[in-house]
């Protein structure tokens, strides 16, 4: 964006179709335009499919003979020796703590399954020439610094979108003259844009751009539905007499 912007900046969309959604694998991918903030909202969802447990395979076979138990030969029994108890001895016990080691926190990260990115358009401004007090009788070129087109490849999920619009525009320069054209014009001396004012005075010139396309993903192209994003740009021009000399 320049930093002598002097225009005013506004955006609308015109609301005309549903959102429509890409799932060529595993991550679906959906773009639409915001009615409200005119911007392109991307949205990507990963697909979780069920794994499918196969039962499994019991194998039987013809039960084995059972073995003969040997009997148990019986041990001698030996007697203990009596134990003549010691009342002098005492047998004494020292405490020791067990040492514990603290468990460590598992902190399990999030799985990042949904995730949104807003694209936003460029702003232009409207240049003249001449840039200031143009006068009657003389034409005065018109034009824009955005391009005609837009192109942006936006990575979401850790899949490319490709966004692709084309830019229209309409020119209005206070007079009750209009024109469309399908680019911003160009800077004088190569202008494509020009009027001519007959009478002086102060002309609001409003211009307004409004951008539709597509969009690509895994070889798949489809509209942006949501309807056409319309930037709104106005300045004030002031119109001069022409001067005039007398010569006797």
């Amino acid at each position: 964006m320049l930093s002598f912007l002097i225009a005013i900046f506004s955006s609308q969309i015109r609301a005309t179709a549903a959102d429509t959604t890409t799932c060529p694998n595993s991550i679906c991918i959906q773009v639409h335009t915001d009615p409200t903030t005119g911007k392109i909202i991307i949205t990507g969802k990963k697909v979780i499919t069920p794994k499918i447990v196969k039962p499994p395979v019991v194998i039987t076979h013809p039960r084995p003979l059972p073995k003969p138990i040997p009997k148990p030969i019986p041990k001698p029994i030996i007697k203990p020796k009596p134990i003549t108890p010691n009342n002098n001895y005492r047998r004494t016990y020292t405490y020791h703590p067990r040492a514990t080691t603290p468990k460590k926190a598992i902190v399990k990260k999030p799985t990042n399954l949904a995730d949104q990115l807003t694209a936003y358009l460029p702003h232009g401004v409207i240049s003249t020439a001449p840039a200031n007090d143009p006068v009657i009788n003389l034409p005065v070129s018109f034009w824009s610094n955005l391009n005609n087109t837009f192109h942006s490849i936006v990575t979401i999920l850790g899949v490319l979108v490709n966004l692709n619009l084309n830019a229209s525009y309409q020119w209005d320069f206070g007079d009750g003259t209009t024109i469309n054209s399908n680019n911003g014009g160009s800077a004088y001396p190569n202008s494509n844009i020009t009027h001519i004012y007959k009478e002086p005075g102060n002309y609001q010139i409003k211009l307004k751009v409004e951008w539709s396309g597509n969009w690509i993903y895994s070889g798949i192209t489809s509209f942006i539905p949501g309807g056409s994003i319309v930037q709104n740009y106005q300045r004030l021009l002031v119109v001069h007499k022409a001067p005039s000399d007398f010569v006797q």
